[in-house]
């Protein structure tokens, strides 16, 4: 039987009074560890600027970006830019926790909710994670919602790496809507 979820976990599109507290775990010395290098510039007005101010439109994909509550505490974010290619719709997906909120299955429980919108409301058809190699907590998270390793070619590697300022190597991890499906639909038949 799998462990219960967290109490109290909730998500809902970012508003902008989350923003002090999204940005003061996105600059944690620990969270950073995990994460590409901060960009020059980037702070709370350029946040707001991106979510708030930039007409979707105008982009030839849509970045959004979700809260995750503990009960009324904001504790971290998940952000998925969409697209289209080839008759499919994807999601780059990646999420950010508070460490003061780590191990207590809260990510995967917020996660799980957002794929939930994104597969059976939205008509996901994939979604698309990375984390860094060695970042072991993201990896078994990953695989407890299903994803599987996906392949990341040489020259792919180097040009992320040179364009992300990052010389550590990625991973990445797929999950197809079907393959959540059947694996949230065992799990819950299991209960």
């Amino acid at each position: 039987m799998p462990p219960a979820a967290p109490a109290n976990i909730l998500i809902r599109d970012t508003i902008e009074a989350d923003l002090p507290e999204l940005f003061r775990i996105h600059v944690h010395p620990m969270v950073r560890l995990h994460e590409l290098p901060l960009k020059e510039g980037d702070t709370v007005e350029r946040w707001r600027e991106s979510l708030f101010e930039t007409e979707q439109a105008e982009r030839p994909w849509g970045y959004r970006s979700t809260t995750i509550l503990r009960g009324e505490a904001v504790v971290g974010q998940i952000t998925h830019i969409h697209s289209e290619e080839n008759g499919q719709h994807w999601c780059v997906c990646g999420w950010s926790l508070d460490p003061e909120h780590w191990g207590q299955g809260i990510a995967v429980t917020a996660v799980s909710r957002l794929f939930d919108v994104l597969f059976d409301e939205e008509g996901t058809d994939w979604v698309i994670s990375s984390c860094y190699s060695g970042n072991d907590r993201c990896v078994r998270l990953m695989q407890r919602l299903h994803y599987e390793p996906a392949r990341i070619g040489l020259m792919y590697r180097i040009r992320t790496a040179n364009r992300k300022r990052s010389p550590r190597w990625m991973k990445r991890f797929l999950l197809s809507a079907d393959r959540w499906r059947m694996k949230t639909d065992r799990r819950m038949s299991a209960t």
